[in-house]
């Protein structure tokens, strides 16, 4: 009578051996298109909140204002004022220039509130959508002119990029460049404005 043979203990090692070097091997490659897909997940929605922001200028005359720009003896200081979600709720209401906020895809779970600017940035959130800065208008933290209270000229969107931090110094924005490497230091930013139009994408 014919009696059928198995896989030996050595053969099965060795197969499970062959499995886990092919995984070894594909694996990095499958992080690395991750991180490709959602720098160009983030690129996409900034250029979409960029036309949002364009749009809402073109029917108001001015860009959204962030907690910056508010007149200090009309708005008290007030972190919520800062909030980022809050700061682009008007791309959704009354209008809808989006039909959502989108989220960065960079942004974890959790918020360093050992940087600053994340701390006043991400008060709303999980999840969280991208930085909204503002520039040029005379606020709380700005000077110039009280008849330019709440007017920015410029604007700025920034996702944290793959390392997941804000990587501005004193010296301005370090922008992400995937030549230095996937997941490398720098900021996902989208700049644009009146006096000057900046593109890092």
């Amino acid at each position: 009578m014919f009696k059928q043979r198995g896989f030996t203990l050595i053969e099965l090692l060795i197969v499970i051996a062959i499995i886990l070097i092919l995984i070894a091997i594909a694996l990095p490659n499958f992080l690395e298109a991750q991180i490709r897909a959602k720098v160009t997940k983030a690129q996409g929605e900034m250029r979409t909140l960029g036309t949002a922001i364009e749009a809402y200028y073109t029917d108001y005359n001015q860009y959204p204002a962030d907690g910056d720009d508010l007149d200090p003896t009309l708005f008290p200081f007030d972190p919520a004022n800062f909030d980022s979600f809050t700061r682009m709720k008007v791309l959704t209401t009354p209008i809808a220039y989006l039909t959502e906020i989108p989220f960065d895809p960079f942004h974890g779970e959790t918020v360093d509130l050992s940087q600053t600017s994340a701390a006043v940035l991400f008060l709303t959130g999980p999840p969280f959508t991208y930085a909204y800065n503002t520039f040029g208008s005379y606020g709380a933290q700005s000077p110039g002119t009280p008849d330019n209270f709440g007017r920015p000229d410029d604007w700025g969107v920034t996702s944290l990029g793959p390392n997941g931090l804000f990587d501005a110094d004193i010296n301005g924005p370090v922008y992400y460049s995937a030549t230095n490497g996937t997941k490398s230091v720098g900021d996902i930013i989208r700049k644009g404005g009146r006096r000057t139009i900046l593109d890092s994408l």
